[in-house]
């Protein structure tokens, strides 16, 4: 997984004003003008099956116009005025008056190319919204009755009840459909600007959380402020965060790494669980093998049987990794919430999670680093820099005070001899145990 939010994501303004909604919307075009093509070349193969007689020619001609209309589209418009496009106004009308030319030269209101004004009012509707399917379906009904009038009055004919019945069914079909789409379309777009919105916030609070996690600050802190932080960002209840500690300098590689739960609540959840010290408990986990959203359903489960049960509601695991190693885990709570997880919050945790251990190996690096500068790597005791500097501050303290200072220098007998004879790696296992002996016996304050 790569440090950004896995969903793309750009911003936009209001369908067909925006200048990043204009290369969607051309993009669609293009699309569209394949259809039209295809369309053309449908209604060409019909032509010896529909006995137009001397209609024929102007059906032709027609479908003529209309390639035209598209190479225009698709060489002129699109290239030098991608504004009409995304307007949607331009290509709407000009559709529906390719679709009413069709019409009136194949039999007016019982052309089989009526079925094209159902095409361009669905098409208006989906990639406009409903302005652009009122305008479609206002074309439509003007176009669409005029053309049915010229066409009687050509055949010296008048429309009877049955022809303008047929004619208001057939217009208010199509206008049903239009606005029925058109009104569904604008939906979608409002909630996809909403998600839209609500992904801007999240990458700025994602992008914030990030700067404030490398901020250079010791590793408990780091973990403490991940959980701070990480419930702020997904808007959880609680977070508990399980960490295995790394190894420190000098530290028994024999004994397991312990593990540390640093926590953050809600302030109801923070006053259920007041003067309960959580810290040292361990969360029951199975070993995590990869990056992905858990759900626990028994998080009471985790804990130990003397704690403060947890609310019910949606619980989560998110494991933490550094490379392939799992370094902690985040166990995510939804106090009260019922509907599952969206796929954006599912990313926006991975992602957290991935930061948060990029972060949390930093803060360790630095740890070690600052503590390698005045600690011996074998014992993992101060050193000789470290012991004068301290020494300096002590006896300033002893001059204030009227104190006193204990030194003491101890030898290990025949060290010599045991290393040169069992080699510097037992040698080495030996002081170790040594520098563990030695500060077992000693007092918080001493060195």
């Amino acid at each position: 997984m790569s440090g950004a939010l896995k969903l793309k994501f750009s911003k936009r303004d209001q369908a067909g004003t925006g200048a990043n909604s204009e290369p969607a919307a051309i993009a669609m075009e293009r699309r569209i003008v394949a259809l039209r093509w295809l369309a053309m070349l449908l209604a060409t193969g019909t032509l010896p099956f529909l006995h137009l007689g001397g209609q024929t020619i102007l059906l032709m001609s027609l479908i003529g116009l209309g390639a035209i209309y598209n190479v225009a589209l698709q060489f002129v418009v699109v290239r030098l005025k991608p504004g009409w496009i995304t307007a949607g106004y331009f290509t709407t009308i000009g559709d529906i008056l390719l679709a009413t030319g069709g019409v009136a030269v194949s039999g007016g209101i019982h052309s089989p190319f009526f079925l094209a004004y159902f095409w361009g009012a669905v098409i208006a509707a989906v990639r406009f919204g409903g302005l652009a399917a009122i305008t479609a379906v206002v074309t439509i009904a003007i176009s669409y009755s005029a053309v049915v009038y010229y066409v009687a009055s050509l055949n010296g004919t008048q429309l009877g009840g049955s022809d303008l019945t047929d004619l208001a069914l057939r217009t208010g079909f199509v206008a049903i459909t239009g606005m029925t789409v058109g009104l569904i379309g604008d939906r979608a777009r409002k909630a996809e600007h909403a998600l839209q919105a609500e992904l801007e916030r999240a990458h700025a609070a994602l992008s914030q959380v990030t700067v404030e996690l490398n901020r250079d600050l010791e590793f408990e802190q780091t973990c403490q402020l991940t959980a701070e932080r990480g419930r702020a960002l997904m808007n959880a209840d609680a977070v508990l965060l399980q960490v295995q500690m790394p190894s420190l300098i000098g530290q028994d590689e024999s004994v397991p790494p312990a593990s540390a739960l640093f926590i953050d609540w809600n302030p109801e959840l923070k006053a259920a669980h007041e003067g309960a010290d959580l810290s040292a408990a361990h969360l029951s986990l199975a070993p995590a093998t990869s990056e992905q959203v858990i759900p626990v359903l028994e998080p009471n489960a985790l804990l130990p049987t003397d704690h403060a049960a947890l609310p019910a509601g949606l619980w989560f695991r998110v494991p933490v990794f550094h490379g392939a190693r799992a370094i902690a885990d985040m166990l995510v709570g939804f106090q009260g919430r019922a509907l599952p997880l969206r796929d954006t919050e599912r990313e926006l945790m991975l992602t957290f999670a991935e930061r948060a251990g990029i972060a949390m190996r930093n803060a360790h690096n630095l740890d070690q680093a600052q503590k390698l500068s005045v600690t011996d790597a074998v014992t993992g005791l101060p050193n000789h820099r470290y012991f004068h500097t301290r020494l300096d501050e002590e006896l300033e303290k002893c001059k204030a005070t009227g104190g006193s200072i204990t030194v003491m220098m101890v030898d290990l007998d025949r060290f010599k001899v045991y290393n040169d004879s069992f080699g510097h790696a037992a040698g080495d296992v030996a002081l170790k145990a040594a520098a563990r002996t030695i500060s077992s016996t000693m007092r918080r304050e001493d060195v």
